[in-house]
């Protein structure tokens, strides 16, 4: 009969968007390679109210746990110290090419005390073996190699650095011709390290020679020249340290201020979107976050990254809420009930303007356009 047809369309809806939500999973699946789930989200409100709940540690469990972390740390320590000196032994087995490889593998993972040692001894390698060169082409490989072993050691390890490996870095970087490095070396760690007088009078002899080694870097070194922007950590950020300028779209994003980003692909666009989606799914159930798609091709890429990056994190959605929603001519899934709607300009034309969707619009909090450019 007539009332037969209202249930079965409505179990019609429902099973054609659990149908499209294991589509969007195994698209994310494909798309990042998993669905990620690390960190919950969670609304703040719950946030602040679940931190209450929290009892306080008693001094006796903090001590417990600072011993417990001190002997695992001696025990890392024990091991990376054993694991140096077996790659120590098997060094001279290698070529010069798989020993710097090998050393700086070994770095890598190694904790920083042994760390330390390693880097000591991958400069008395490249001393030597710099010394028994006899043709160019082997001399620049560690000449370069060797400028790098003192830059680590000065950049990670300035604090630690002792008198006698303090004279042979600046010493080494001298010899190298790069006397202005060296006087900077030297003047850096005097901060630290106070020499004597005859020490600092030995590195200021050459007063009027500021030869750097610019040149040199940029003529053999581009390849390994690092970006100084990356050297501060950002606490919003925690998988990776954002550059200067994501640094500053997401202080635009923070004071809810507009922002137009030109840059290449792969440079990290797509983290700033995800950045803005991350603020929305942690505000309120209420707020809405529009994604523009310039073609409905890339609708669903977009719904699918959007479910790997956030659908196993976000657990605490109310009743009748859903993460994403998608919004083209063709098809429609939750596109009022969602907290990110991934949609096309005409569409979020149509919904901007509607006197039906008016209610809907005041929750709209970021519109991200992808490809504005297509748009003008």
């Amino acid at each position: 009969g007539m009332g037969v047809l209202p249930a079965l369309l409505k179990k019609g809806l429902q099973y054609s968007v659990v149908k499209y939500k294991r589509f969007l999973h195994n698209y994310a699946e494909s798309v990042a390679g998993q669905v990620l789930n690390i960190d919950p989200l969670m609304y703040e409100e719950k946030k602040k109210q679940s931190a209450k709940g929290h009892k306080r540690q008693s001094v006796k469990a903090k001590k417990i746990i600072e011993q417990n972390m001190k002997k695992k740390r001696e025990e890392q320590v024990f091991k990376d110290e054993q694991k140096f000196e077996w790659l120590r032994k098997s060094l001279s087995q290698s070529s010069g090419k798989d020993r710097i490889k090998q050393f700086d593998d070994f770095v890598k993972l190694a904790c920083p005390e042994v760390q330390y040692k390693a880097r000591q001894a991958k400069l008395n390698m490249c001393q030597k073996e710099l010394e028994s060169c006899r043709s160019e082409a082997p001399a620049q490989f560690w000449k370069i190699h060797l400028f790098l072993s003192c830059h680590s050691l000065v950049d990670e390890h300035l604090l630690t650095i002792n008198k006698k490996l303090r004279r042979d870095i600046v010493h080494t970087v001298k010899s190298l011709g790069f006397v202005g490095n060296a006087r900077m070396i030297e003047k850096e760690l005097e901060k630290w390290l106070p020499s004597s007088t005859k020490a600092r009078q030995a590195i200021t002899e050459d007063a009027d020679n500021d030869s750097t080694c610019c040149r040199f870097q940029l003529s053999f070194m581009g390849h390994l020249m690092e970006n100084k922007e990356k050297l501060e950590p950002d606490s919003r950020i925690q998988a990776f340290v954002p550059d200067m300028w994501q640094r500053k779209v997401m202080d635009c994003v923070d004071k809810n201020e507009s922002v137009v980003v030109s840059a290449p692909t792969s440079s990290g666009k797509t983290f700033i979107s995800f950045y803005c989606m991350e603020k929305i799914l942690r505000s309120s159930p209420d707020n809405v976050l529009v994604y523009v798609s310039p073609t409905k091709a890339l609708v669903n890429q977009v719904a699918a990254m959007v479910y790997a990056q956030f659908a196993h994190r976000k657990t605490d959605l109310p009743p009748g809420k859903t993460l994403c929603g998608v919004f083209t001519r063709d098809y429609r899934l939750q596109p009022q009930s969602c907290q990110i709607l991934v949609t096309v300009p005409e569409v979020l034309d149509i919904l901007m303007l509607s006197t039906v969707t008016q209610e809907w619009v005041r929750s709209i909090k970021y519109v991200i356009f992808d490809e504005a450019s297509l748009y003008v």
